[in-house]
C-alpha cells in the first residue's frame, strides 16, 4: 500500500510534501498518515496526545478507557480527562490522569509511593523504608500488628520506634564498651 500521492487529509501543502494534517492524521515522510482509533490526534501512529469523549490518553500515549480508570479511580477529574484520588491501594500517575497499583505491602500510599497504611501482613520496620516489610521479618518478635511487633521473646526487648525488638545481648555489649572507651 502506497501513501505517496495521498493528499486528501492534508491541510498545508509543500513541494516536499504535507507540513500539517487534518485531526486524527499525523505526519510520515511527508504523507498524513490516521492515528488509531480512539486516538484523534497523535504526534506519530504509536503515541497519542489526544483520545476520544470515551478515552484519554496515559503517559505511554496509548488512550485507556474511563471503564478501566473507573475501577482504580475515586474521584474523576472535570471533563473525565484523568482521575483526582485514586482509591486505596493506588496513587495518581506522574501525568495525574490515571493511577497506578501502590506495592504491595501497602494498604494506602502517597503521590511518591511511600507507604501509608500496611496491609495485614506487613508493617514498617525502618523509617526510612519506602514500602513495608512483611512481619516475618520482625526479628525477635512474638506477637505482632500491622503497628509492628507487640510482645517480643526472650533475651529481646521492645524499641519504642516503630515497635520492634532488640536483642539485649547486642545493647549490653554495646553499653559495656561505651563505658570502657
Amino acid at each position: 500500500m502506497s501513501f505517496k500521492n495521498d493528499t486528501s487529509n492534508c491541510i498545508e501543502k509543500s513541494s516536499k510534501g504535507c507540513l500539517r494534517c487534518a485531526d486524527t492524521y499525523y505526519i510520515e515522510n511527508g504523507v498524513c498518515v490516521k492515528c488509531e482509533y480512539p486516538c484523534i490526534h497523535c504526534s506519530i501512529l504509536t503515541f497519542c496526545t489526544k483520545c476520544d469523549q470515551y478515552s484519554y490518553p496515559n503517559t505511554n500515549g496509548n488512550c485507556t478507557t474511563l471503564g478501566e480508570i473507573i475501577t482504580t479511580c475515586l474521584v474523576m477529574m472535570p471533563n473525565y480527562d484523568g482521575c483526582a484520588i485514586c482509591k486505596d491501594g493506588y496513587k495518581r500517575s506522574t501525568d495525574g490522569k490515571s493511577c497506578d497499583k501502590c506495592d504491595e505491602s501497602c494498604a494506602t500510599c502517597d503521590f511518591f509511593g511511600y507507604c501509608i497504611d500496611f496491609n495485614n501482613t506487613f508493617n514498617r520496620i525502618d523509617t526510612n523504608d519506602k514500602y513495608c516489610r512483611p512481619q516475618s521479618e520482625l526479628i525477635g518478635c512474638v506477637n505482632s500488628s500491622t503497628y509492628g511487633c507487640l510482645i517480643c521473646g526472650d533475651r529481646y526487648h521492645l524499641r519504642s520506634e516503630l515497635n520492634g525488638c532488640t536483642d539485649i545481648m547486642g545493647v549490653l555489649v554495646y553499653w559495656a564498651y561505651s563505658l570502657y572507651k
